[in-house]
């Protein structure tokens, strides 16, 4: 999953600039996790913290980006996640998927679809354009700016890891797990 990116980091003092090498593609991305602050809904509970004391919470974190609450490939790849997220906490590794939708339409899509894994709202997409997770698109010849599916392992010192853009939701979680070597 994660084997055809290259990453380069350059430390500042307040986070750090990415370069992002794939397929081709050079990104710059600005990260910052000490001045994020977000929302984050758990079941019905929605708690507001900084970026950095969530990423201190496991030994890693998955961060991973989509679209839309509710939507088909969301939604599947949503239960997929909360079937295998015990084995991924069972590995100190943390799952957290970020969208711009609203904290009620993330505890809505948990309750109706019984998801275990915490949602960020990220309405101003703060953190979409710090991790460089929204962009052009095209569909069926119409361009247009939305989130690009990315997965982020990150430490946490907010460290990135290993990083895949463009991802499908079909095979996804099954592509991570073997990428982690969580999984055959």
């Amino acid at each position: 999953m994660f084997t055809n990116t290259t990453t380069y980091f350059f430390a500042l003092e307040q986070g750090y600039y990415i370069l992002i090498l794939s397929h081709h593609i050079l990104v710059i991305a600005y990260f910052s996790p000490n001045y994020i602050h977000m929302l984050i809904s758990k079941g019905q509970e929605t708690v507001s913290m900084e970026f950095s004391d969530l990423l201190k919470k496991a030994k890693q974190t998955l961060l991973y980006f989509y679209p839309q609450d509710e939507t088909p490939g969301c939604t599947l790849e949503a239960i997929t996640f909360t079937i295998y997220l015990q084995t991924f906490l069972d590995h100190g590794i943390q799952v957290v998927w970020v969208s711009k939708d609203s904290s009620e339409s993330h505890c809505k899509f948990i309750e109706k679809d019984g998801l275990q894994i915490p949602l960020i709202s990220d309405p101003d997409l703060t953190l979409h354009k710090q991790f460089g997770a929204r962009g052009e698109k095209n569909m069926y010849g119409k361009i247009y700016e939305g989130t690009i599916r990315s997965t982020f392992l990150l430490a946490p010192s907010g460290e990135i890891l290993k990083a895949r853009r463009n991802v499908k939701a079909t095979g996804h979680v099954e592509k991570v797990l073997r990428e982690l070597k969580l999984a055959n």
